[in-house]
C-alpha cells in the first residue's frame, strides 16, 4: 500500500473541516452512537442512543463528514492519478486511518 498525497489545497480546505468536526465525532464514538465502515464512512450506529433533539445534529454532523470525506478521496484520486476503479483502495486506506484514530474500543 503507497500513501497517498493529500496536500493540494483542496484536499487541505477539507480537512480543515474534517478537523472541526472532530471533537464531536470522538464524542459520539465514545457515546457508541457512532461507528465507521470499512470503506471510510461514518454511520450512526445507535440512534436509539440519542435523545430526539439531538438526532438532527448527530444525523448532520455524519451527513456533513461523509460529504466531505467523498468529496476528499476523489480529490487524493485525482492529485495521485488513480483509477477510478480503485477509488476503493483510497477509502479503505483511510478508513484503516480513521479506525487507528478512533477511541479504543468503539466501532
Amino acid at each position: 500500500e503507497g500513501v497517498f498525497k493529500v496536500d493540494t489545497d483542496k484536499a487541505l480546505q477539507i480537512r480543515t473541516r474534517l478537523s472541526g468536526r472532530v471533537d464531536e465525532v470522538i464524542a459520539q464514538k465514545r457515546a457508541g452512537v457512532l461507528g465507521e465502515t470499512n470503506d471510510g464512512m461514518l454511520v450512526i450506529k445507535a440512534p436509539d442512543k440519542l435523545k430526539k433533539l439531538q438526532t438532527a445534529k448527530v444525523e448532520k454532523v455524519v451527513s456533513d463528514e461523509n460529504a466531505d470525506r467523498t468529496a476528499l478521496y476523489e480529490e487524493v484520486r485525482q492529485a495521485n492519478g488513480v483509477a477510478e476503479g480503485r477509488l476503493k483502495d483510497i477509502q479503505k486506506s483511510f478508513a484503516r486511518s480513521f479506525q487507528a484514530e478512533s477511541p479504543s474500543g468503539t466501532w
